[in-house]
């Protein structure tokens, strides 16, 4: 029959959702626009010409650790809607505040079961790009390190100073995460100062 027809769904303990006359649909471990999709599709195979619309009422919170740092909190709560940045805003703000050695924003980890996740909050910031600041899962790990390696960089960019470096990173990607060079610039004359010491 036509009409508007609202249902409340619950995902169950072993990971499935299960919809009245279209069945159970597995949902386990999969992004919040995964699911989402997987639901939709599911319900036009039955109701071809209907408008799905679904709104999140309840979402599910557990339990991300954070290691490699002393004196932090262990253990942070966070949903598949959460970003790294989401987690470790206050984290990273209490502990640069307190310390002269700050924890990397450049160099943070993602331990996903038997694999390693590069999380790089800068070029979030400077790019949007999602990737480098995923969503969490649980079973996450999020590991942590102070700065160690960081370069000045000063003259024709637009926001000069001095950053912090990921591993590979060439100086044409930096001086675009610094918003490039200003219109004056002069790319043809560019002076770098390599030390190798304390005193060299």
């Amino acid at each position: 029959a036509d009409g508007l027809v609202n249902i409340n769904l619950l995902v169950n303990p072993t990971g499935e959702i299960l919809i009245p006359a279209i069945g159970n649909i597995y949902v386990n471990n999969f992004s919040l626009d995964k699911t989402i999709n997987m639901i939709k599709g599911e319900c036009l195979k039955k109701y071809p010409n209907s408008n799905i619309h679904i709104s999140l009422l309840n979402i599910r919170k557990f339990k991300i650790q954070i290691k490699g740092i002393n004196n932090i909190n262990s253990y942070v709560e966070a949903s598949q809607i959460l970003r790294v940045s989401d987690v470790l805003v206050d984290i990273l703000k209490n502990y640069n505040n307190h310390s002269e050695i700050k924890i990397s924003e450049r160099n943070i980890k993602i331990i996903r079961k038997d694999k390693k996740i590069n999380v790089d909050l800068l070029a979030f910031r400077r790019f949007g790009d999602k990737r480098k600041n995923p969503t969490l899962k649980q079973g996450d790990i999020i590991e942590l390190q102070l700065e160690e390696n960081y370069v000045g960089i000063y003259g024709g960019v637009k926001m000069p100073g001095r950053y912090e470096i990921v591993d590979n990173e060439t100086l044409e990607q930096l001086i675009s995460l610094l918003g490039g060079f200003t219109k004056n610039a002069d790319i043809n004359n560019i002076e770098i100062t390599r030390f190798v010491s304390d005193t060299e």
